[in-house]
């Protein structure tokens, strides 16, 4: 029951999401659009800063916009960098969210599990940073680090010891 109630709610989030991308050869939105648009702009009213009906008017300027584009954008990133954040704030900063909003939760569990490994008894003095470090280390393991690239980085801070290269 609880799984139901939780994924119901979310459901509705990521459909009223879904009037920021329309379809090819739509000029107006429809009403189903514009219902979701202003359950956006009052669940984010903080973050966007403006009224529901500004918000549904940014929506119609926004698919004004992109019926005179030649290619749709196909993802909420692509429709992010279209967007003209000066003429459509409201926009914007909604397709920034569906930009960032988490598709799941595998990220923050692997970074968890990874935490457990490593703040071991012996490691358990090691300092915030560092442990972050650590962390994101093991998790992004496909990312290569470039020894110079780190020698470098010691090179511009400030310590202790001279490093003579």
């Amino acid at each position: 029951m609880q799984l139901n109630d939780r994924f119901l709610s979310h459901n509705q989030l990521l459909k009223s999401f879904s009037c920021l991308l329309p379809s090819r050869g739509s000029v107006r939105p429809d009403s189903e659009q514009i219902e979701g648009i202003k359950f956006l702009s009052e669940r984010y009213q903080e973050d966007i800063d403006c009224s529901s009906d500004i918000a549904a008017a940014e929506l119609e300027l926004w698919f004004r916009q992109l019926s005179t584009t030649s290619k749709m954008p196909a993802s909420a990133v692509e429709a992010f960098c279209l967007c003209d954040g000066d003429r459509l704030p409201a926009i914007k900063k909604l397709l920034q969210i569906l930009s960032t909003l988490l598709v799941t939760t595998c990220t923050s569990e692997r970074s968890f599990s990874t935490l457990r490994r490593l703040k071991t008894y012996l490691r358990n003095s090691s300092g915030q940073d560092r442990l972050n470090g650590l962390v994101l280390l093991n998790v992004h393991r496909n990312i290569t680090v470039e020894v110079a690239e780190v020698i470098d980085e010691l090179c511009t801070k400030p310590c202790r010891l001279p490093f003579q290269l």
